[in-house]
């Protein structure tokens, strides 16, 4: 544990938050990837995802989709719930503590002292790394917008895959549809396939635009493809040609869309060569950390009252509220869930009364707690004001497990931990605690 903790020490004490002035172009990212020897362009073909929802569980879907092949993959997500090295892997394994630290020291040490945010230097680092290694496939996951992303540097990718666009980060992207999906839009390079989900029609025109200006083929669903639930299963369809498809064991209606999005992706990369034996053992295997996330041992579980699951999600904006909505009524109506209870917290960067208005009336109460990083995040007097004004049943508590212990034993109940992804990360770090 010790040796953790020093490795996790020296991690924070390398990969120190720059500044984080946003630079409008690419070029800072490209210098330092320049003096570490241009390794984004040594990477093997890459996979590269952008979009608001949904992009972590499509890379799920992808990833295993390619290992049952017996591929070998990088990958690079973000961002991390509980630590850091989550987000890459090197060869289908999660990068080590002492490699991750070797190569941030190595990249601080080539930028000399250029100007630098702590993402855009993980990239480099990570992009560094996946060089080192063979691998058949890397997977690459935009952190924020598209165009000026710190992993939107090759010229090149196998394909591009675009998950539903909708509102978040507004304060960096803009606070129109269109303008959110041209940043996105911006992850297209001239000739590269871009696939993508069912988009709102400002959003589509946007990727419409930007694949005709580099002379790229748009396929987009609900135009050039589709898919539908069915009995026990889903159908992608397409020119009159239907793939039949088992249902995802993750939870929620909106991972149909994304395992649809990732197995279409997946049929329309010729070079991989990927059978569908492959796509039905990739649906089924899949899962992603954080998202709609039973919680079947640990802490959490030892200490809820009697009657209770618990989940978690790390949803965070409108799309993710209405997606959770379907769930829970999803689960009201297949359980006959007693009593449904909301343990958030919210960044403040986000529409929280929307988000409130949209879920509010499908559960019984509302709990706001404290979390780490207090300074980011609503305060809960605004957050309890923000419920009051919209006539839903709050109370807040200091701490998660608090929230948890004070609620009374039901016949059938469920807690979702929802609203942050560092909330989800600080729960699943806590439900991972030790204590007898």
């Amino acid at each position: 544990m010790r040796k953790k903790e020093n490795l996790l020490e020296k991690l924070e004490a390398v990969s120190i938050p720059y500044p984080n002035i946003i630079d409008l172009t690419l070029d800072r990212v490209l210098s330092l990837l320049d003096k570490i020897g241009n390794p984004h362009l040594k990477l093997p073909p890459i996979i590269h995802v952008a979009g608001t929802n949904g992009k972590g569980s499509t890379i799920a879907f992808i990833s295993a989709i390619l290992r049952a092949s017996g591929k070998k993959l990088h990958i690079y997500t973000s961002p991390h719930l509980t630590e850091i090295n989550e987000r890459i892997v090197i060869s289908n394994k999660k990068v080590a503590y002492e490699e991750l630290i070797s190569a941030l020291d190595y990249c601080v040490k080539k930028k000399n002292f250029d100007p630098i945010t702590q993402y855009e230097l993980l990239t480099c680092a990570s992009f560094y790394l996946m060089s080192q290694y063979s691998a058949d496939v890397a997977i690459i996951e935009t952190g924020l917008g598209g165009r000026l992303d710190a992993t939107n540097v090759h010229p090149s990718p196998l394909i591009s895959i675009m998950t539903p666009i909708s509102y978040d980060h507004e304060h960096f992207l803009g606070n129109k549809l269109k303008l959110i999906a041209r940043e996105k839009a911006g992850i297209i390079k001239k000739g590269v396939k871009c696939v993508s989900s069912f988009q709102l029609k400002e959003a589509q025109e946007e990727l419409e635009s930007a694949t005709k200006k580099v002379n790229a083929e748009l396929l987009i669903c609900g135009k050039n493809w589709g898919y539908k639930k069915i009995a026990n299963g889903f159908k992608i369809m397409e020119k009159r040609k239907d793939l039949f498809l088992p249902l995802p064991k993750m939870e929620g209606l909106h991972q149909i869309e994304n395992a649809a999005l990732a197995a279409y992706s997946i049929t329309k990369i010729e070079s991989l060569d990927i059978s569908k034996k492959y796509i039905d053992l990739g649906i089924l295997n899949a899962v992603w950390k954080g998202r709609l996330e039973k919680i079947n041992k640990g802490y959490l579980k030892r200490i809820k009252p009697k009657g209770y699951e618990i989940w978690v999600d790390g949803g965070h904006n409108v799309s993710a509220a209405k997606a959770i909505r379907e769930w829970i009524k999803q689960e009201k109506n297949k359980y006959s869930v007693e009593k449904f209870i909301l343990i958030c917290a919210f960044l403040k960067t986000k529409d929280v009364s929307k988000m409130l208005k949209i879920i509010g009336s499908k559960v019984d109460e509302i709990i706001f707690v404290q979390i780490p990083e207090f300074e980011k995040f609503y305060p809960i007097e605004k957050l309890r004001q923000i419920s009051n004004n919209l006539r839903i049943k709050n109370s807040d508590h200091l701490s998660i497990d608090l929230a948890i212990k004070n609620l009374s034993p039901v016949n059938s109940g469920r807690i979702l931990i929802f609203g942050s992804l560092y909330l989800v990360g600080a729960a699943l770090e806590l439900n991972d605690y030790d204590r007898c």
